[in-house]
C-alpha cells in the first residue's frame, strides 16, 4: 500500500448480497444490507470464509463459525471476533467448504434444521445439497454480486477516490 499498490476482495460483499438475497432483506441498491442480528454460521475458515465472516459482521450479523479443524476454527473465531458454533439450527448456513466434504452428521442434521443453506460453489461443484438432502442455494448470486463490486471498483474514474482513511469499501461497491 505505500507503493500505491492496492488489492481488493470482493468476496465478503457477494456473501453478504447471496444472504440478504436469501433472506429477501432489504435491496443493496435503495435499503442497505439490512441483516443485524442475523444468525449465520459460516463452514469453513479458507479466503472466502474469511471474507464473508468479516462483511457479515461489519453488517450486524451474528456470526459463528464452524471448521472439520476445531483449533482452525478457534483461531478464526478470535480473529474475526466471532464466535464458534454451537452446533445447531440457524438461520443461515453460509458453506465455503470444498465440494464433496466430509461433514460430521451432528452438522449435517443442524444445517437441514436451518432456515437457509448457501452453498458457495455453484454449478457441479455445489455439491451440499445432495449431502443435506435438502434444498441450497449455490454460490451464483455470491459470485454475480462479487463480479459487480469488482466492475464498480475498477470502472470508477478516480481510483484513489476508493480506499478511504479506513480503508472502508462499502460506500464504494454499493451505489
Amino acid at each position: 500500500q505505500d507503493d500505491g499498490t492496492y488489492g481488493f476482495n470482493t468476496d465478503g460483499f457477494g456473501a453478504v448480497h447471496a444472504v440478504c438475497d436469501a433472506l429477501e432483506l432489504g435491496d443493496e441498491n435503495q435499503n442497505g444490507f439490512e441483516i443485524a442480528g442475523v444468525k449465520v454460521t459460516v463452514l469453513g475458515v479458507g479466503p472466502a470464509a474469511r471474507a464473508a465472516m468479516a462483511a457479515l459482521k461489519m453488517h450486524g450479523a451474528q456470526v459463528s463459525v464452524w471448521n472439520r479443524t476445531a483449533e482452525r476454527a478457534t483461531a478464526a473465531a478470535k480473529r474475526f471476533e466471532v464466535k464458534p458454533w454451537q452446533v445447531g439450527p440457524v438461520d443461515v448456513v453460509f458453506s465455503t467448504l470444498p465440494p464433496h466434504s466430509d461433514i460430521p452428521d451432528d452438522v449435517v442434521e443442524a444445517a437441514r434444521a436451518s432456515a437457509v443453506v448457501i452453498d458457495a460453489n455453484y454449478g457441479p461443484r455445489a455439491s451440499l445439497a445432495e449431502r443435506l438432502g435438502r434444498p441450497v442455494l449455490d454460490g451464483l448470486g455470491m459470485l454475480k454480486a462479487s463480479a459487480l463490486a469488482s466492475f464498480r471498483i475498477f470502472s470508477m474514474p478516480r481510483m484513489e477516490r476508493i480506499v478511504d482513511e479506513d480503508h472502508d469499501l462499502t460506500p464504494w461497491v454499493t451505489p
